[in-house]
């Protein structure tokens, strides 16, 4: 019987350990490409790598607040110039991380349980079938690479914290996954909390503390010096730019417009305590009964894209649609079983720890659980918003989850095998029905890609796709004036400005970004060969954004090129006072004071030109300006260059893939 036990176990691992390995993979390479939270702005930060070898600042653009290490994984893939291998490899990157958390709960689990060697298949199936870690996986953000590190960083500290004698050099290995996990996203700042709160604990629970005193501070350095040596001079950067070590994207015009939007825009505690049962019937995240229920929000989305952000081929706008309902609610009956046996765990590990005060993996979960929890409870209130109800942002809580499920699941065993069943049947079915209905193209049709793939390949020079995409019947604004940015990159304005015209005749979606369309259009009809018609526009712009310091490069160097030097020179000074890193205004302000016979200023203007060239850009929107093709905001950063024989060109980034400089 052992032996036929053990063949059953054996063949559960091959199934669950295969096909979550095989799904991830497929879904990767062969799902849709781009798909997920913020893609673009994840996909931004790389390139912002690849163009200026440069770490951005935190106030540049919509995922720039985020720590480098995931992003440079990203830039290394980009070094081989293909555009579809850079979003497959961080997909498989997400994938691969995805399963390195379910791997790390099974140490936990058979160090508490290990009569039960089933268990551990559980917790490991309860992660790597979990549909959060599923259909979060193939998305280029940092969220799979902090979770695995952080989840690394915490298990590292559990093992060594369990032994008799915790060992120094256990303490560093924690210290050093921990500064890694901070360098993925500042969020793992949770996980790493609760690695000193457990050391803390520990230490007041022991008994002699007096006398334990030396070595838990010897313990506690021994994991924040190498955390600090690694992270630290990332935040303590934030501290000297921006007096605080943790910036947000809140802080962008964007995001806080955006999030300015969304609804319900305020937090009350009843918000945490609703329960509605309609949530079964309507799960749409912006229906009335939704909005203030917190936690059903949370729960549905655990199990079920509800975003609509992952592969699956459904619209990605929020139009109620009824097949999205029917499976959310099919998943969200599925996951009942999984999540009343975790919280039931959840339970026993409290009542254990309690009696026990040299309690280490039930502390430690609860103490990891708990600080996830109470952070995602102070991110709503923060951001209150019914897009802020991501499950991803519980994915600290992984390890928690799987221990407590086997706990839960082998207290059930021992009042009833049958009732022991349960757990891993309840999963058995998530997971089935995780691969029928979340494995591309398996059951559902595969979806066409992100239409916001073209322009990750178009920053890599290939304008193509663009034009095969967005054309002149257009509904999107965005659209047209992403294919007029194509045409301009591409050495086209009359192309350009013919998309311009007809974006023209749609609303804006924010009418504060009427001066950088008139800029965007002023730079192709110049480009046409219009100077005095693009200054109209120019002027147009400048009332409305006094100091908008791009309309004012390119007024005044519209104005050097129609004879003005003087309207030039106060143009172009005024910019550099506004903005010093523009490399095209000193190039401009050079050309003016050669033609007015100042040629020692000239020259002293054409090195500052070359100095801040040479530097990585600052400033919002993206510091970039350039790729930035889908969007119709800010972050097309268009500037003219005016050569020494008075010729006009676009300015390019020195480095950027998909047009040299000129």
């Amino acid at each position: 019987m052992r032996i036929e036990r053990t063949h059953w176990l054996l063949a559960g691992w091959c199934v669950s350990l295969a096909g979550a390995v095989g799904m991830r993979a497929w879904n990767a390479i062969f799902g849709p490409l781009f798909y997920g939270y913020d893609a673009w702005g994840h996909i931004s930060y790389v390139f912002f790598l690849d163009m200026f070898r440069a770490i951005p600042y935190a106030d540049q653009g919509w995922s720039y607040f985020h720590p480098p290490l995931h992003y440079l994984f990203g830039w290394l893939l980009m070094q081989a110039g293909d555009p579809k291998l850079l979003v497959v490899g961080l997909s498989l990157l997400g994938g691969a991380a995805s399963l390195g958390v379910a791997a790390l709960a099974v140490g936990p689990i058979r160090r508490a349980l290990p009569e039960r060697p089933g268990l551990a298949l559980l917790g490991f199936s309860a992660i790597a079938w979990l549909p959060v870690h599923v259909y979060v996986s193939p998305m280029p953000g940092n969220e799979m690479t902090a979770t695995f590190l952080a989840a690394a960083a915490f298990a590292c500290h559990l093992r060594n914290e369990c032994r008799d004698a915790p060992r120094l050099s256990g303490d560093l290995a924690t210290g050093v996954l921990a500064g890694l996990a901070m360098l993925s996203k500042f969020t793992d700042a949770v996980p790493c909390l609760a690695i000193f709160a457990l050391t803390g604990l520990r230490w007041l629970r022991s008994g002699n503390r007096r006398a334990g005193l030396p070595r838990a501070a010897a313990r506690s350095l021994a994991i924040a010096l190498p955390l600090l040596l690694l992270a630290g001079p990332y935040y303590a950067r934030n501290v000297a730019e921006f007096g605080t070590p943790l910036v947000t994207s809140a802080a962008v015009y964007d995001v806080a417009r955006i999030q300015g939007e969304q609804p319900p825009g305020s937090r009350e505690v009843l918000d945490y305590l609703r329960f509605p049962l309609a949530m079964f019937d309507d799960s749409l995240a912006t229906a009335p009964h939704m909005l203030r229920a917190v936690w059903p929000n949370t729960y549905l989305n655990a199990w079920f894209d509800t975003f609509r952000e992952s592969q699956l081929p459904f619209p990605r706008n929020m139009i109620p649609h009824p097949f999205i309902h029917q499976l959310t609610i099919l998943f969200g009956f599925l996951g009942l079983v999984p999540t009343l046996v975790a919280l039931y765990g959840a339970g026993i590990c409290a009542r254990r720890a309690f009696a026990d005060r040299g309690s280490c993996l039930d502390l430690g979960m609860l103490v990891l659980a708990a600080g996830t929890l109470a952070a995602f409870v102070l991110f709503s209130i923060r951001v209150p918003t019914w897009a802020a109800l991501k499950a991803s942002y519980l994915l600290n809580g992984s390890l928690p989850f799987a221990f407590f499920m086997a706990r839960g699941a082998a207290s059930l065993a021992r009042r009833d095998a049958w009732l022991g069943a349960l757990p891993g049947a309840g999963m058995a079915l998530v997971a089935l029905a995780t691969f029928l209905v979340m494995t591309s193209g398996l059951l559902l049709r595969r979806d066409f890609d992100s239409q916001q793939m073209v322009s990750v390949i178009a920053h890599f020079g290939d304008f193509g796709p663009t034009r095969r995409v967005f054309r002149v019947d257009e509904p999107l604004r965005s659209h047209l004036e992403a294919r007029a940015a194509a045409e301009l990159y591409a050495g086209d304005p009359a192309a350009a400005l013919r998309f311009y015209q007809h974006a023209s005749r749609l609303p804006l979606r924010d009418p504060a970004q009427q001066p950088y369309y008139l800029n965007r259009r002023a730079v192709a009809i110049a480009l046409e060969g219009r100077h005095e018609r693009a200054i109209r526009m120019l002027d147009q712009a400048l009332e409305e954004a006094p100091d908008f310091v791009e309309a004012l490069v390119n007024r005044g160097v519209l104005a050097a090129r129609t004879g003005d030097l003087a309207g030039a020179e106060r143009d172009l000074r005024r910019a550099v006072e506004l903005d010093a890193s523009l490399a095209p205004a000193w190039w401009g302000l050079a050309e003016v004071l050669d033609r007015t016979s100042r040629s020692d200023d000239a020259a002293q203007a054409r090195a500052r030109a070359a100095e801040v060239a040479a530097k990585p850009p600052r400033g919002f929107p993206h510091g970039v300006g350039n790729g930035y093709l889908y969007d119709s905001g800010a972050g097309q950063r268009f500037m003219l260059r005016l050569g020494a024989s008075g010729t006009l060109s676009l300015y390019r980034p020195a480095r950027a893939r998909n047009h040299p400089a000129r």
